[in-house]
């Protein structure tokens, strides 16, 4: 089972707060030294990261008008946010949880079926596509996974070792959704 830091078993209440804030601290740290780097490995990096801020720490998921998403992800316009290569605005979205920004993408002509690059820091090797990030993320992608599913993502794309998202499903409720 995949949970963040600040969802486990506590004894004491005040360690939660504490290891939140250690989590905060840290990511933090690794979004400041990915953030200036100019190459787009790094970028990835740095979207992947910033998009699991939220969740990473326990913090309430954000919603960002359109200019704020950009603008925070590092696209310098909604076509570079929609461009099926690289980390797209859409899994940086899906990630964060950002549904009303995953349905404003897909308008915009982003593919949910688009691959992902390799992101190896991380674990997330070839062709990912947004379907295998939501259903990575348990219980905190639930919402993106149906969300995906209904802008007509498919189900059926495996990435490059062969599994569907079905393969990646850590909750009851993501496998019935994808069956």
């Amino acid at each position: 089972n995949r949970k963040a830091a600040h969802e486990g078993d506590f004894t004491v209440e005040a360690d939660r707060r504490a290891v939140s804030e250690m989590s905060r601290k840290a990511l933090l740290g690794k979004l400041s030294s990915t953030a200036t780097a100019a190459d787009g490995g790094q970028l990835a990096h740095y979207r992947y990261f910033a998009a699991c801020q939220e969740g990473f720490t326990g913090q309430p998921l954000g919603r960002r008008s359109a200019q704020e998403f950009l603008s925070y992800f590092r696209f310098p316009s909604l076509a570079d946010a929609v461009e099926p290569a690289g980390f797209t605005g859409l899994a940086c979205a899906t990630l964060a949880g950002d549904l009303p920004m995953m349905r404003r993408l897909i308008r915009a002509k982003a593919s949910p079926d688009a691959p992902l690059p390799p992101l190896a820091k991380v674990r997330q090797y070839g062709a990912w596509r947004c379907l295998h990030l939501a259903a990575h993320q348990g219980p905190r992608g639930e919402d993106a996974l149906l969300t995906l599913l209904e802008l007509r993502a498919s189900p059926n794309l495996a990435e490059t070792s062969g599994s569907s998202a079905l393969g990646f499903c850590s909750t009851v409720k993501a496998v019935d959704t994808l069956v």
